[in-house]
């Protein structure tokens, strides 16, 4: 299911939150700041490899 942004995602799918909260809080911070067009669990999980592999975090 897509939602209209991170934060409704984070908030209705369970295994989005779950996934989420998993992560270190200056890797969700960073993914909150820039992931605007994560709206699917699937998003959420390349964008959060995108920023490991960019050395973003």
């Amino acid at each position: 299911m897509e939602y209209e942004n991170i934060s409704q995602l984070i908030s209705y799918d369970n295994e989005a939150m779950h996934y989420f909260n998993s992560l270190s809080a200056q890797l969700q911070q960073q993914i909150l700041d820039r992931g605007s067009g994560v709206n699917t669990i699937e998003k959420l999980k390349s964008f959060r490899e995108l920023v490991e592999t960019n050395s973003l975090s």
